[in-house]
């Protein structure tokens, strides 16, 4: 009983840290702005990689009161593959542009009519909502697969997780290509580019996401059978 209220406690906490993040955007001047534009703020990879996350919480929740519901299990184990995959590429990819290349992820001040070179034109959000949205996601998840799941089969972890990624992938190119139809732009100033590198980009990070998620979940499964003893769930079987 202890484990699952703590696991309950767990799972309740990431969601609210998320959906405290997402909410907080309205506290922003560009809210208004992206609220405007075709899209919102589901132009962003980061609030569609944010909402599957807090939804593989969510879930979590329910499966951990009811662990007997096979179909919440194999949701939740579902979503937080699809959470894991793009959560790894989201915080990878926006940290490591924002530290050494902040112009190409985030996007210009429309109130400052100069540019500046030490980069004071470009939008920032308060600390603690950029941690809520770019670091909480992948942190509560990845502490979630490792202390509460099962390692997935090889094949969950190839062709599941390829399937997934590029299907999200196609996705989310294919929406954020029509926002920027209507909005004359793109959310994040890397995609102001011709069509084949944009292409280029999206394979790049649809690869980056497969990768990385095949990464983590070899690594789990080494722990995972590190500690086999321990109080862990079993292995599920093949898909």
């Amino acid at each position: 009983m202890a484990l699952v209220l703590f696991k309950v406690a767990f799972h309740s906490g990431a969601a609210f840290i998320m959906a405290w993040g997402y909410n907080m955007l309205e506290t922003t001047f560009m809210d208004s702005l992206i609220k405007g534009q075709k899209g919102g703020h589901s132009q962003f990879l980061t609030i569609q990689s944010l909402a599957i996350a807090c939804a593989a919480m969510v879930v979590g929740i329910f499966s951990d009161i009811l662990p007997s519901v096979q179909l919440l299990q194999s949701a939740r184990r579902y979503l937080l593959r699809l959470a894991l995959l793009l959560s790894v590429v989201v915080s990878s990819i926006y940290w490591s542009l924002v530290l050494f290349a902040p112009s190409l992820i985030l996007m210009k001040d429309p109130r400052l009519s100069e540019p500046s070179s030490s980069g004071q034109s470009l939008v920032r959000i308060p600390l603690s909502i950029d941690l809520a949205l770019h670091a909480s996601p992948i942190i509560s998840l990845l502490v979630d697969l490792f202390a509460f799941e099962a390692p997935y089969t090889k094949r969950e972890a190839t062709t599941g997780a390829t399937i997934s990624a590029a299907l999200f992938g196609a996705w989310y190119a294919s929406w954020v290509e029509y926002c920027a139809l209507e909005n004359k732009n793109f959310p994040y100033p890397f995609l102001n580019n011709p069509l084949p590198v944009r292409v280029t980009i999206y394979l790049v990070v649809v690869s980056i996401s497969v990768l990385s998620f095949r990464g983590i979940s070899a690594l789990h499964g080494n722990v995972y059978r590190t500690f086999s003893g321990a109080t862990s769930p079993k292995s599920s079987k093949e898909e």
